[in-house]
C-alpha cells in the first residue's frame, strides 16, 4: 500500500512544483558576490555592466562544444551596446571578478590572466591592461578598487617552499 501511494504522490508532487516554480520569484543579486553582481549599474548611471559567459565559436572542447568565456559588454540603461569585448580572455572555468570606479571605469580581473580597464573617452571605449598583481604596472599608471579582488587575492607574491629552500642553500 505504501509503495503505490508513493507511487502516485511522487509524480504528483514533481508535477506542482514544475507547474508553480515559474512563479517563484528569486532575487538573483542576493546569491551574487559584491565583485560580481550583473547587470551593474556605473556611479554616474550612464552605464550599464554585464559580464555574460557564452560558448566560443572558434575554441572547442574535447567534446565538441564551443569552450566558455565572459565578455565585458557595456550598454546604456535602455539595454542599447556601446562597447563589447569579442577577445577570449576570461574563460568561463576560472574566477573573474568586476567592478565599476569613480570614474565610471570598468575593472575586470582574471585570475589566470590578470587585471584590465575599460575607461571611455570622447564616446570610445578602450581596454587596457594593468597586469597580474594588483600593484602591477600597467599602460596607465590607474589603481584598481581593491574591491575588485577576491577575498583570497594577496598583495605580496607568496613564497612556496621551494624558493625558500633555495634562500638557504
Amino acid at each position: 500500500m505504501a509503495i503505490s501511494l508513493g507511487g502516485i504522490i511522487v509524480p504528483g508532487l514533481i508535477l506542482v512544483l514544475m507547474l508553480v516554480s515559474p512563479f517563484i520569484k528569486i532575487d538573483q543579486s542576493s546569491h551574487q558576490k559584491p565583485n560580481q553582481r550583473q547587470p551593474l549599474t556605473s556611479p554616474s548611471g550612464k552605464y550599464v555592466l554585464t559580464v555574460p559567459m557564452e560558448r566560443s565559436k572558434e575554441r572547442r572542447g574535447s567534446l565538441g562544444f564551443g569552450s566558455p568565456y565572459r565578455h565585458v559588454t557595456i550598454s546604456d540603461p535602455n539595454g542599447n551596446v556601446l562597447y563589447r569585448d569579442l577577445e577570449e580572455d576570461f574563460p568561463g572555468w576560472f574566477g573573474t571578478y568586476w567592478i565599476w570606479d569613480e570614474e565610471d571605469r570598468v575593472w575586470i580581473y582574471g585570475s589566470d590572466t590578470g587585471t584590465f580597464f575599460y575607461e571611455c573617452v570622447d564616446g570610445i571605449w578602450t581596454r587596457y591592461e594593468r597586469g597580474y598583481s594588483k600593484n602591477g604596472k600597467g599602460e596607465k599608471e590607474i589603481e584598481p578598487p581593491d574591491s575588485l579582488y577576491p577575498r583570497y587575492f594577496d598583495t605580496e607574491p607568496k613564497r612556496n617552499s621551494l624558493n625558500i629552500i633555495r634562500h638557504k642553500l
